[in-house]
């Protein structure tokens, strides 16, 4: 038969050792819990100096944004300014052309193209107006009279120049002008018929 004394003292032993066991587990999860908040408070401050360096990155990123669209910008206002100058370049050599060609006399113009009736010695104004730039002009005359001429005229400051060519039924006469009222006349020194004439004039500066 047992003895009601051992039993209680077997009772006290188990007692104390669970209570010793629950201790050692408790310290335990205590340290655990100690060692995983340790760990997650360094991962939030880890965690906050990578959100940190995100927003300074972002801030980098975006200065740099404004750098590449101020450099954009600049570009842009370069490229408007070379097409203005390309432009004036080729409005200045366009210019430079126009008055090469002025010096070598490369340009002409269309005076005069008409068919006129005259009566017997008479003559005809068919030009009479202000050119600009020096040069000369052709009359080129096809008529039914061997008698038609061609007179010019005009003044220039103290230069007064007159001058009349024959140039029958078929012919030509070229005269040097400078900037000033030009007046061409047509004519015949016919006496009896009245003269057809077909007149063409040229003006080369």
């Amino acid at each position: 038969m047992e003895n009601p004394r051992e039993d209680k003292g077997h009772s006290r032993r188990a007692i104390v050792a669970m209570a010793v066991i629950c201790m050692a587990l408790l310290a335990g999860l205590v340290s655990t819990l100690a060692f995983y908040i340790s760990t997650i408070n360094e991962l939030n401050f880890q965690v906050a100096k990578k959100d940190e360096t995100i927003s300074s990155l972002n801030s980098q990123l975006t200065e740099k944004d404004y750098a590449i669209y101020s450099l954009n910008s600049q570009i842009s206002a370069l490229q408007n300014t070379l097409a203005s100058k390309d432009s004036q370049i080729n409005w200045l050599n366009s210019t430079i052309l126009s008055l090469y060609n002025c010096l070598y006399l490369n340009v002409s113009a269309l005076l005069v193209n008409t068919s006129i009736d005259q009566d017997a010695n008479s003559s005809t104004i068919i030009w009479n107006d202000v050119l600009p730039f020096a040069g000369y002009i052709t009359v080129y005359v096809q008529s039914s009279s061997n008698t038609t001429y061609v007179k010019l005229s005009y003044t220039y400051h103290e230069v007064y120049y007159q001058n009349c060519i024959t140039v029958g039924t078929n012919g030509a006469a070229a005269f040097p002008v400078l900037p000033a009222l030009v007046k061409i006349s047509v004519g015949n020194t016919d006496t009896i018929s009245t003269v057809t004439t077909l007149i063409m004039a040229i003006y080369y500066y």
